[in-house]
C-alpha cells in the first residue's frame, strides 16, 4: 500500500483543504500538549493510576478492586504504561496520541453528514479544537480520549452503513468490534450503543416493508454489536448493582436541595462546552444557565431537523434519538430510582452539540459571511482568557506545593501530625506526587483522635489540612487552638486548600 493511500483525507478533500485542516489539527494538538504540561494531575487521574499500580493484571481484568464503575481497559493499559515512567506528561501522552487520531477523523465524520458541503468540516474541527470541554477530556490520563476515538470511528462506520446500497460484511463486523471496544473502554459509550438499538427498532418498525434491504443492513449491524458485546456483558451485569449503589452514594449529596432539573442545569457547562468566563460579554444580558440550555437544545434540534429536510433523514433522526433518548431516560431514572444523571452519556452528547454549534455558525456564514468571523474571533479571545485549565473537574488544587510542604515538614521533626476533616481519598494526588517528592514522618489523623490526651501531651505543633475553607474546617482549627493552647497561622498554598499550622503559645 502506498503512503498516499493511507491518507484517508485524499478521498474527501483537496490539497488546499487538507492543508487548512492540518493547520487546525496542529493547533488542536499544541493546545492539548500545553494543557497537559501546565495543569496538574487531578483526583480521578490519581485514583486510576494508583489503582493500576497497586493491582495485578488478573485483578484489573476481572475488576477485583474498588473501582468497578469503569471497565478494565484503561486500568490494564496504565498498569503497564506507568512501568516505563510516572512522569505526569508521560502518563497523559497516550491520551494525546489518541486525540490526534480523533482530530484527524472528525472532518471525515463531518463530511459524512454533509457530503456536498466543503466548509462544514472546518467549522466542526474549529469548535472541537477550541472546546474547553474536549481539551479537558482529551488530555487527561483517563479512558475518555480512547472512548471518544472509538465513538468517532463507530459513528463513521454507522453513517456509512446508512448510506450504503449494498450489504458490507466488513463494515458490519468492524461496527460490532468497535462497539465492543467502546463497551470495554468506558461505560459512557453504553448510551451510544443503546441509541443505536432504539434507532434500529424505530427504523425496522417504520421501514421494514418499505425498504427491506436497508432494514436488513441495520439489523445485521445491531446483531453484530450484540454478539461482540456479549463478551463483556456478563461481567457488566455482575457489577451493575454495585455500580448503581456506588454512584448513588457518591452523587446523592448533589441532589439534597432543589429538583433534579436544578441539578441538571448546574451540570450543563460540562456538556455544553460553554464556560461562564468564556462569554463574559454575554452574561450581563442573559441568565447564564438558561442561555446554555437554550443554545444546546436549539442548536441540536435545528441540526437534526435540517439533516432530515436535507435528504439526510436517517442521520438526522439518529442524532435526535442519540441526543434525546439518553437525556430523557437518565433523567427519569434518576427521579424514580438511582441518581445516574451525572454526565456518563455526555461524551456523545457534547459531540452532537459541537455539530449543532457548527450548523448555526454555518447558517450565519452563509448569510452574514463577515459577521461569523467576528463571532469566531470573540470565541478564540475568550477561549485564551481561560486557558490552560481543566474546566469540568475540581478547582485547580496545587497538589505539587502541598506535597512539597509536607515533604519539608517531614524533614523537620520525628513525626508531623496532620488533622483533616476532608475525606482521605481527596488527597489521592498527593499520594501520586509523593512518588516524586517523598513524604516522611507525616501522619494524617481525624479530629477526634487529635483531641486526645496523648497528643496534647506529646505534640509541639499540629497542622490542619482541608479541601476548601468551610465552616467545618474553621470550627476544627478553633477546637485545636483551644485544646492545644496554640496560635494558628495559615500557610498559603492556593485559593482552595486550607493549610494551617498551630504552634503552642509560650
Amino acid at each position: 500500500m502506498k503512503i498516499n493511500q493511507l491518507n484517508v483525507w485524499n478521498r474527501f478533500f483537496s490539497k488546499n483543504e487538507q492543508l487548512a485542516l492540518a493547520g487546525l489539527v496542529l493547533v488542536g494538538i499544541v493546545l492539548r500538549v500545553i494543557n497537559a504540561l501546565q495543569t496538574q494531575l487531578w483526583r480521578d487521574e490519581a485514583y486510576i493510576i494508583i489503582t493500576g499500580q497497586n493491582n495485578t493484571f488478573i485483578d484489573l481484568l476481572f475488576q477485583n478492586h474498588w473501582d468497578k464503575l469503569h471497565p478494565p481497559f484503561y486500568f490494564i493499559f496504565i498498569h503497564f504504561w506507568q512501568m516505563l515512567s510516572i512522569d505526569p506528561f508521560f502518563l497523559r501522552l497516550p491520551s494525546i496520541i489518541a486525540t490526534v487520531a480523533t482530530l484527524y477523523l472528525l472532518p471525515i465524520l463531518a463530511k459524512n453528514l454533509f457530503p456536498r458541503n466543503n466548509s462544514f468540516p472546518f467549522f466542526v474541527l474549529f469548535f472541537y479544537v477550541f472546546s474547553h470541554t474536549q481539551i479537558s477530556l482529551n488530555m487527561v490520563a483517563r479512558p475518555y480520549p480512547f472512548v471518544i476515538l472509538a465513538i468517532t470511528i463507530s459513528l463513521i462506520i454507522f453513517f456509512n452503513i446508512l448510506d450504503a446500497h449494498k450489504f458490507s460484511l466488513k463494515n458490519t463486523v468492524l461496527f460490532g468490534i468497535t462497539n465492543l471496544l467502546i463497551f470495554f473502554i468506558d461505560y459512557s459509550g453504553i448510551w451510544l450503543i443503546l441509541s443505536y438499538g432504539i434507532f434500529g427498532i424505530i427504523f425496522i418498525a417504520v421501514y421494514y416493508k418499505k425498504n427491506k434491504s436497508k432494514t436488513l443492513h441495520i439489523t445485521y449491524a445491531l446483531f453484530s454489536t450484540g454478539i461482540f458485546c456479549l463478551i463483556w456483558l456478563p461481567i457488566f451485569i455482575k457489577n451493575l448493582k454495585y455500580n448503581l449503589n456506588f454512584a448513588h452514594r457518591t452523587l446523592e449529596t448533589s441532589f439534597t436541595e432543589g429538583t433534579y432539573f436544578d441539578s441538571t442545569i448546574w451540570r450543563l457547562p460540562f456538556f455544553s462546552g460553554i464556560i461562564a468566563k468564556e462569554s463574559d460579554f454575554l452574561v450581563g444580558f442573559f441568565q447564564w444557565h438558561a442561555m446554555q440550555l437554550a443554545v444546546v437544545f436549539v442548536s441540536i434540534g435545528l441540526f437534526g431537523l435540517i439533516l432530515i429536510f436535507a435528504r439526510q433523514r436517517l442521520k438526522g433522526s439518529f442524532i435526535l434519538v442519540a441526543t434525546l433518548f439518553p437525556l430523557i431516560i437518565t433523567f427519569i431514572y434518576s427521579i424514580y430510582a438511582y441518581v445516574i444523571f451525572h454526565g456518563r452519556f455526555l461524551l456523545t452528547f457534547n459531540y452532537f452539540i459541537i455539530f449543532g454549534y457548527t450548523f448555526i455558525s454555518f447558517i450565519i456564514y452563509k448569510y452574514f459571511r463577515y459577521f461569523i468571523f467576528i463571532i469566531l474571533f470573540f470565541l478564540v479571545v475568550n477561549f485564551f482568557s481561560n486557558f490552560p485549565g481543566l474546566h469540568y473537574v475540581d478547582p485547580p488544587y496545587d497538589w505539587k506545593k502541598i506535597t512539597f510542604l509536607l515533604h519539608e515538614q517531614g524533614k523537620k521533626s520525628e513525626e508531623t501530625i496532620i488533622v483533616t476533616t476532608s475525606e482521605p481519598h481527596m488527597f489521592a494526588p498527593v499520594q501520586l506526587y509523593e512518588q516524586f517528592t517523598p513524604i516522611r514522618n507525616v501522619r494524617v489523623i481525624n479530629i477526634s483522635e487529635a483531641l486526645s490526651p496523648y497528643y496534647q501531651k506529646n505534640l509541639k505543633r499540629i497542622f490542619l489540612l482541608d479541601i476548601d475553607k468551610t465552616e467545618k474546617s474553621i470550627s476544627t482549627i478553633q477546637k485545636l487552638q483551644e485544646f492545644y493552647n496554640c496560635t494558628p497561622k495559615q500557610i498559603e498554598v492556593d485559593d482552595y486548600i486550607y493549610y494551617v499550622e498551630c504552634t503552642p503559645d509560650e
